[in-house]
């Protein structure tokens, strides 16, 4: 499926796996920031602009021609 969006010039070619990973490193990171026996003792973050925030970063990121910033 990610190649179909490839072949219509909607998103670029990248290595799927490399990619995955890359995704997957700042939630994993957010999981960690939210155990309460971390040993930073870091304050917890809203895990929800997190996510909204990986998520917007890495669609504007992967697009072929990035729309202007959101507003």
């Amino acid at each position: 499926m990610p190649q179909r969006g490839v072949d219509r010039c909607e998103f670029r070619g990248v290595d799927l796996h490399q990619v995955a990973n890359v995704v997957i490193a700042p939630v994993i990171m957010l999981m960690m920031w939210q155990q309460p026996l971390n040993t930073f003792h870091v304050d917890a973050i809203p895990a929800e602009n997190h996510l909204i925030s990986l998520i917007d970063l890495c669609f504007n990121g992967l697009l072929n021609q990035p729309n202007s910033a959101p507003t």
